[in-house]
Parts: structure tokens; sequence; C-alpha cells
């Protein structure tokens, strides 16, 4: 072969080469000096598995319903269609409406089949948003890794949440087991109506797993691998806990001084504990978990505002907490930050954006359709419609329980704001290859 052919091959070879290196610096995004470095994308086998996830989902909310409705699960004296649809509805996406829904007044049939659906609902919105995330982040696990972990924190959170609040906090086992699967999944339902601040295990239990399960499984696996095998974590992972604490002290600031300002009389220092401590409660159970541990009732307006933002933030990410979620202001903080900078926003921005968009859609028909069916009824329909969207389950005022359009309007939101934010996960996952957070 004469030798300018030779260099040609040759130079095509090299061509080549470089390309391929190219696309492979191009799949990999970097990360700040002790951030993890992302990863090649997963296998098909978890989009297969989410894919298939969402109808089975939906079948078993059909097949609670059934069971509840034709399988003596329901109340004595409540033969009611709607309100088993309702109670399949609320306990599986994760919301506990427990004003609406009594969960004590079931039978031992049908407090089981609650039970599962929260363990359901919990599984779903952790495997689905899990598996979406660390393929938006293109973490180093692997979809076997994710399943597993998933699986297995939700068997540590149930069994010794279980266990701590029989030994401190007085339940007894079917309550406990109850509780801590709920407060886990971010569900207000409980067998044990009149749960307070002062309970050892409110403070142990409930609280902590509830703000756990918020996180999401990629968070939670992060840091577990950080604190054992001194690993890097991802950014989403630290944009995650900074502004989960950040609205949590924010918050908790504002209702303590709300307290401070509106309290009548001399204020001591046992008054300035009760404030602080009723203060925090009142902020972690209005991120999702909707457990009314602290009255919204009884606190003011500008207060139960706070509350209510609280609940529209949410938690994060592929977590059993529901809300825009942190990662989504964090996304849309780096973008307007860009923005302002002349630089390019990026894909996520836009999705983020999309996101918060299609939040105050679902909020806004969810205003439309209880404004219709509640007609003249005394109730903070904003509130209530942002409490549905979010899957949280607390309202500023009492709902009527024996309303059959208010329940299938709640029913209707509340599916609405658990499986929309797993799609935009999904829709991100499938569509950006340059995201260092994780939105909706």
């Amino acid at each position: 072969m004469p030798g300018g052919e030779v260099d040609a091959v040759g130079a095509i070879s090299r061509q080549k080469a470089e390309a391929r290196a190219k696309r492979q610096e191009a799949s990999v995004v970097p990360s700040p000096e002790g951030l993890v470095a992302a990863q090649p994308l997963q296998g098909n086998f978890g989009r297969d598995l989410a894919n298939w996830l969402f109808p089975v989902y939906q079948l078993v909310i059909l097949g609670g319903f059934l069971v509840l409705r034709y399988g003596n699960g329901t109340p004595p004296g409540e033969p009611n269609a709607v309100k088993a649809l309702f109670a399949a509805v609320n306990a599986a996406t994760l919301s506990g409406f427990a004003d609406v829904d009594n969960a004590a007044r079931y039978t031992p049939i049908g407090k089981g089949v609650l039970l599962v659906m929260m363990i359901c609902g919990s599984l779903f919105t952790m495997l689905v948003g899990g598996l979406a995330v660390i393929r938006i982040l293109r973490l180093r696990y692997t979809d076997k890794q994710l399943i597993m972990g998933t699986l297995l924190v939700q068997l540590i959170a149930m069994g010794v949440g279980t266990m701590v609040l029989q030994m401190a906090g007085g339940f007894n086992f079917q309550h406990a087991l109850f509780q801590a699967t709920a407060a886990f999944g971010n569900c207000g339902l409980s067998l044990s109506p009149g749960i307070g601040v002062g309970n050892p295990g409110t403070q142990l239990v409930i609280l902590p797993l509830a703000f756990i399960g918020g996180l999401g499984i990629p968070v939670i696996m992060e840091i577990y691998h950080r604190l054992t095998r001194r690993e890097p974590i991802s950014k989403n992972t630290v944009a995650v806990l900074e502004l989960s604490a950040g609205v949590y002290l924010l918050a908790m600031a504002a209702l303590c001084g709300i307290a401070f300002v509106t309290a009548s009389g001399a204020i001591d220092a046992a008054a300035v504990r009760g404030i602080i401590s009723e203060s925090s409660t009142a902020v972690l159970q209005s991120r999702t978990l909707g457990l009314e541990l602290v009255s919204m009732h009884s606190l003011p307006g500008v207060a139960q505002w706070v509350l209510v933002l609280v609940m529209a933030i949410g938690g994060a990410s592929g977590g059993t907490a529901g809300g825009i979620k942190v990662n989504t202001l964090r996304a849309m903080y780096d973008g307007i930050k860009k923005t302002l900078r002349g630089e390019n926003a990026g894909r996520i921005f836009g999705i983020a954006s999309a996101w918060v968009g299609m939040y105050i859609g679902i909020v806004l028909v969810g205003v439309l359709l209880l404004t219709y069916v509640l007609h003249d009824a005394a109730v903070d329909v904003p509130a209530a419609a942002i409490s549905a969207a979010s899957n949280v389950g607390l309202t500023a005022t009492r709902l009527p329980s024996n309303n059959r359009g208010l329940l299938y309007a709640l029913c209707a939101i509340m599916l609405l704001g658990r499986m929309a934010p797993l799609m935009v996960l999904w829709w991100t996952a499938e569509t950006t290859r340059d995201a260092e957070i994780a939105v909706a």
C-alpha cells in the first residue's frame, strides 16, 4: 500500500479514536472536588420495572378498594363505596387525611389493608423515584443495589421503629407497626389518636423516620457509604441536606417569632421550651408527614400559611414525602443564577420550571374542584388543595367527611400529586445527560 494511503487510513483511525474518547468524556459530567464523579447510565431493567410498577400500583389500589368494600374492612355501619375508595387512595398515596378518614375505626381486616397500602405506596415511590434518580445523576449504584437498598431500608425502618415505639412510646405491637410504617412513608394515618409532642415515641421515632423517608433512597445510600467507606457524595445529596436543614430552620424561626409576638402574658423558660418544641414539630409534620401532632387549627393565620408553604416545598426527589421538592428549588436557583450571568441555564432548569408549573396547575385544578364540591362550606380551599397535591393530609380547617364529591376530588388530586413527579423524574432520566440535581 502506498505511503500516502497508509497515512490517510491512520488519520481516519485516529479521528475515530478521538471521537470515541470525546463521547466517553461527554457521558461523564465532571463534579466539583469532594463530590462523587458521575457514572455511565444504567441498563434497561430499572426502566422496564418502573414502567410495570405504575399499573401495578393502580391495581394494588383497586385491590385495596375491593377488600375494603366487599371484604368487611370498612367501619361497622359504613357500607360506602366512595369512602372505601378514598381510604385506599388516602393510604396508598401516603397522604393520610385523618380528619376525613379515621383509621382507628376500621375493622382488623381494614387496618391490615391500610397497612399494606402504605407499604406498597412507600415502595412504589422509592423504587420508581430512586431508579430514575440514579439515572439522572449517573450514580455508581446499579438497579439491583437500589432495589435491595430500598427493601432493606423499608424493613429496618419498620422493625426498629416498631421496637422503639413499643419500648419508649407505650404502643402495643399493632399500633407500633402501623405508626412506624406510616411515619417512614410520611402518611398521616394513625391507630392511636391523641399522640402528642410530649410522647417519647414522637421525638425518637415518628419525626426522625418521616425526615429520613423524605430524603429518598439514593441520598440515604450515599450518606451510608460516606459514613462507612468515606466515599464522596453527589451535589444532589449535598443540596438535599442543606436545603432540608435550611427550610426547617427558617420555618421554625418564623413560627417561633409569630408565637412570641402573639403570646399573651409573661413568657418564662418553660413557655420558651414549649414554643420551640411545638414549632419544630409543626414544621416536621408539615414536611408532608401529615400526622397532626400540633393542631394547625389553633395556630394564627400567618403561622398556618408558613406551614402551607412548607407543605408545598415538601421533601426530596425519590423519597416518600411529596411537594415540589427541595432539589427543584436548588435547580431553579442554579438556573436563574446562570441566566443572570448570561450563561446557558441547561435543560434541567427548563424541566424544573415545567414541573413547578405543573404543580401549580394541579393545585389550581384542585382549588376549582374543591370550590365546586364544597359550595358554601367553611373550608380553606387553597390550603386543602396544596395539602392534597403534596400528599400531606393536614388542613387548616376541618373537611366534611360525608361529602361524596369532596372524596372523589381529593382522590384525583392525591393521585396526581403522587404520580406526576415520578413521571417528571423519568422524563428527566430519559432526556437529560448533564444534570447534577434531580427535580420533582
